[in-house]
């Protein structure tokens, strides 16, 4: 990587890049790099060759803060910068981990003015939902806070950004694994990580979550659960025990059948008088373009029903959680659980996704045509289909809207 003799007016002056981050290596102290955010931010870090070998015989690359840079008030000019490399480069060498163990002047170093334990882990984690709240990603911008507030905050939000540990973080994903949801344990762990590497900029503080990996590896986890017409009836039945927010939602999500994030996160504007709601492409996980899905005569019933009429009310969330109308229902797993009460073991080992699975399945069945299938959950397309969509821009709205009323009447709610 190209490196160049840094200067106390370089550092000062380097311009920040239009969004992203840049890095400058000094010639004069290996390793030693200047990071700058798109938001002006500065920090120290060192790359090293760690103890650690991986598979091939080589010693891992890391890197470490050393600090956020500045003058004065705990911050790390280019002098104490080389200084602190200089040193942690000497506990390298006498066998010390860096990333692990604090060496005694970068503790000190770090100790006065930094902003590590200002914020607790519960802020923190507001003020990086919000730097991501208008992301194109449905992943950025609602599943890694959902998932953050959910499994991250309860246990260790009162903390310090800068106090959590690579143990600590472990231990909540081990408890989330034991609980019977490994899949969401390797989800955790890629929202943790990206979180934290959000912070490290943010807050100049050391990164725990570096080493935090998968739990199980997900193509042992391969799906194949589909509903029988029985349990989608009686998951219909007893979704009449829930609140009505949580029955409608329920009852929609059979209904349409798309993914839980998206049904969600409709809004009333989305939905137009005959019943076709357009899905923007940033809620999709197929983010080519917008979606026209007609919904069936039920499915649409259940959603203008939960209208109030109030033209004010047009940009609200149809399954909102607050008295404002934006923020999207998110307590999905205790929906579940109080399905799963009121079933008493009649329809097990399923979720919700499975929905998706099982009206594919019955469609197969009913001999739909399968490109009306993709079109309705939102697949990539097959070979032949991406050629003839080149030429071929008809909807088949109508094809896919009878579609779904006949799975609604194979429920037995049609």
């Amino acid at each position: 990587m190209p490196s160049e003799f840094l200067t106390d007016l370089k550092v000062k002056t380097i311009k920040p890049p239009a969004s992203g981050r840049i890095e400058l290596w000094d010639a004069r102290e290996v390793g030693l790099v200047l990071r700058v955010t798109s938001n002006g931010k500065k920090s120290w870090a060192l790359q090293y060759r760690s103890n650690v070998y991986d598979g091939t015989g080589r010693r891992r690359t890391k890197k470490v803060t050393l600090g956020a840079y500045g003058e004065g008030g705990g911050k790390i000019c280019l002098a104490e910068a080389r200084r602190l490399a200089i040193k942690t480069k000497a506990a390298i060498a006498d066998g010390e981990d860096p990333s692990q163990l604090k060496v005694e002047d970068r503790a000190a170093a770090m100790a006065d003015g930094r902003r590590r334990n200002v914020v607790n882990v519960a802020t923190a984690v507001e003020r990086f939902a919000r730097r991501y709240e208008q992301d194109a990603s449905i992943w950025k911008r609602h599943e890694r806070p959902r998932i953050l507030r959910r499994e991250l905050v309860p246990k260790l939000g009162e903390q310090g950004i800068g106090e959590l540990s690579l143990a600590q973080l472990r231990r909540q994903q081990t408890a989330i694994r034991e609980r019977g949801s490994p899949i969401m344990a390797n989800r955790y762990a890629e929202a943790v990580r990206a979180f934290f590497r959000w912070a490290v900029e943010e807050y100049a503080i050391d990164n725990p979550a570096e080493a935090l990996g998968r739990v199980v590896d997900e193509s042992d986890f391969s799906r194949d659960r589909v509903l029988s017409k029985d349990e989608l009836a009686k998951i219909w039945v007893v979704s009449d025990t829930l609140t009505p927010l949580s029955r409608d939602f329920v009852r929609v999500l059979m209904l349409t059948p798309h993914r839980v994030s998206t049904v969600a996160n409709m809004r009333y504007h989305q939905v137009d008088d005959k019943g076709l709601w357009r899905i923007p492409k940033k809620m999709k996980k197929q983010k080519v373009n917008d979606q026209m899905m007609p919904l069936g005569a039920l499915a649409h019933s259940i959603v203008r029903s939960r209208f109030s009429g109030e033209p004010d009310d047009v940009d609200r969330l149809v399954f909102c959680s607050n008295r404002a109308g934006d923020t999207a229902l998110q307590a999905t797993s205790k929906i579940k659980a109080a399905l799963d009460r009121t079933l008493a073991g009649s329809v097990v080992s399923w979720r919700f996704h499975d929905f998706r699975r099982s009206f594919a399945t019955w469609a197969a069945s009913a001999r739909i045509d399968q490109s009306i299938v993709r079109k309705i959950l939102d697949h990539g397309q097959a070979r032949r289909d991406r050629l003839d969509a080149i030429y071929n821009r008809f909807e088949y709205i109508e094809e896919q809207r009878d579609a779904l009323n006949q799975y609604a009447r194979f429920i037995g709610v049609g």
